[in-house]
């Protein structure tokens, strides 16, 4: 399984890389390998129609985005990474989102991972992209999804004991989600080769 990471955090040292690349070594201990975009470091500017090949800026679209439509197209799963920015997913997150095309990611299977600092947030940014940001690429989010709270005491070597019991459980369930992430791709895949999937009339969804 080939699975694309979207980090969503705009701070380049924002914990929520640092969760990106524990997923990710998660993937490779599995047998997976994983592609990681940054939005923070990705230099993704904000969608405008030189992403279609309209205007000025194709160039730019094209020495940008290429790469990693490349990874997304041979991916077989996503992880959406979202820290919880004043109660929302993250601009540039929803940016990367828009920026997917339904070639891209339709149809293929992604989990939820929120991640906030403290307390018992973290669930707006998963309510957020539930309803908005798969419309048109279609990208399928799964029934399951991750919230990582006090994420900077979390997924890490040097676990503090009163952290200790949250960091077991947070561990035990994520590497649950992959297998469960890995069960989806399988299907789905099953799913985009009969073709019924792509619609020349039905592009875009409702």
């Amino acid at each position: 399984m080939h699975v694309v990471l979207i980090s969503g955090s705009h701070r380049p040292a924002g914990e929520t890389h640092r969760i990106a690349a524990w997923f990710a070594a998660q993937l490779a201990a599995q047998g997976h390998t994983s592609h990681t975009i940054n939005v923070a470091t990705a230099g993704l500017p904000m969608w405008d129609e030189g992403l279609w090949g309209k205007g000025e800026s194709v160039a730019t679209w094209q020495r940008v985005w290429q790469p990693h439509s490349q990874q997304l197209l041979k991916a077989d799963a996503l992880i959406v990474l979202a820290p919880e920015y004043a109660g929302m997913a993250p601009a540039a997150l929803k940016n990367a989102l828009l920026l997917m095309n339904a070639d891209e990611v339709g149809h293929k299977p992604a989990l939820l991972v929120a991640t906030t600092s403290s307390g018992t947030n973290g669930a707006y940014p998963i309510s957020e992209l539930r309803s908005s940001g798969y419309k048109n690429n279609k990208i399928m989010y799964l029934p399951e999804h991750l919230i990582i709270r006090h994420v900077g005491e979390v997924l890490k070597a040097d676990v503090k004991p009163e952290f200790a019991s949250a960091d077991a459980y947070l561990t035990e369930r994520a590497q649950w989600c992959l297998t469960l992430l890995a069960h989806y791709a399988t299907a789905l895949a099953a799913v985009r080769a009969t073709g019924h999937h792509a619609h020349a009339k039905f592009p875009f969804g409702m």
